[in-house]
C-alpha cells in the first residue's frame, strides 16, 4: 500500500522510488502485486502517459486511511505504558466489515490489555445516550457538541448490474434514473432524494424506490441481482466493480 500511495502522491514511479529509497523497478513490481491482489487496474501507464484510474482513486483513499491510522497507533505505543480498561465503539456495519475491523485489530495488538466492545449498525446511534466512548460516522455530523475528526473520504457511486443495463434503454442523463426502478439505502438521511453535483451546482433527484433496505451491503446485493439502480458508498461496491458484477 505504501508504494502505491507514494506513486500517487509523488506523481511517478521514479519519484516514488526516490522518496521511498527503492528502485523504480521494485516500486512498479509491488504496485503490480497490489493490482493483482485487488484484481483491479489502479494506474494507467505507458512510456508517455501516467494517470490514476477511478478505482485507483478509491483505493488510494482507503490505503491512505489505513496507513494514517497505523502510524497514529504506532505513535501512541512509543511510550512504555499500554492502554488498559474498556472502550465502547459504535461504527457503520458495512464500513466496519470492509475497512475498520483491520484497524481495530491492529490497535488491539498494540494494547493487549485493552478490552474493545464494538457495536456495528448502519442505523443512527446516539453516542452519548447509549454510552459509547467513540463513534464513527459517515456523512455530516448533526450534533456540533461532539468532538469530530475526519478519517477518510467516502465517494458515493451510482451502480447497476450489467444485466439491468442491457434490459433498459441507454442512460444518457442522470434525470432518466428517476423513471427507473431504484434501490434505496433507508439509512441515508436524504431518503429517496439523491443529491449530486452538475457543473458545480448541487442538484437533487427524486427516485422511485422499488426496494428499500437498511443496509448498504444488502442494497449492493440487490443491485448485483439486477433489481435496479443504487447510490452506494465506494467501499460497499468496490469488490463488485472489480469483478464486473456492477
Amino acid at each position: 500500500m505504501q508504494n502505491f500511495v507514494a506513486v500517487v502522491q509523488e506523481g511517478s514511479y521514479t519519484a516514488a522510488g526516490r522518496y521511498l529509497g527503492k528502485t523504480k523497478a521494485i516500486v512498479s513490481r509491488q504496485v503490480n502485486q497490489l493490482e493483482s491482489v485487488l484484481n483491479s487496474k489502479l494506474i494507467n501507464r505507458s512510456t508517455r502517459s501516467f494517470s490514476i484510474t477511478d478505482e485507483g482513486h478509491a483505493v488510494y483513499e482507503q490505503c491512505l486511511f489505513i496507513i494514517n491510522q497505523v502510524e497514529r497507533l504506532e505513535s501512541l505505543n512509543k511510550g512504555d505504558d499500554c492502554l488498559t480498561g474498556r472502550i465502547r465503539i459504535c461504527a457503520p456495519q458495512t464500513y466496519t466489515e470492509q475497512v475498520l475491523m483491520r484497524c481495530f485489530c491492529q490497535f488491539k495488538a498494540l494494547h493487549p490489555n485493552l478490552h474493545m466492545d464494538i457495536q456495528v449498525s448502519d442505523q443512527f446511534v446516539d453516542i452519548v445516550e447509549q454510552g459509547f466512548d467513540l463513534g464513527i460516522r459517515i456523512g455530516q455530523l448533526a450534533d456540533s457538541n461532539l468532538i469530530a475528526r475526519q478519517l477518510a473520504r467516502v465517494k458515493p457511486l451510482l451502480v447497476a448490474s450489467p444485466e439491468f443495463i442491457a434490459h433498459h434503454s441507454p442512460i444518457l442523463s442522470i434525470e432518466q434514473i428517476a423513471s427507473l426502478p431504484c434501490i434505496s439505502d433507508s439509512n441515508r438521511r436524504t431518503g429517496t432524494t439523491w443529491h449530486y453535483i452538475d457543473n458545480g451546482q448541487q442538484k437533487s433527484l427524486k427516485i422511485k424506490a422499488s426496494i428499500r433496505v437498511n443496509s448498504a451491503h444488502a442494497a449492493a446485493q440487490a443491485a448485483m441481482l439486477g433489481s435496479g439502480v443504487a447510490l452506494l458508498p465506494d467501499f460497499a461496491v468496490q469488490a463488485a466493480l472489480n469483478k464486473g458484477d456492477l
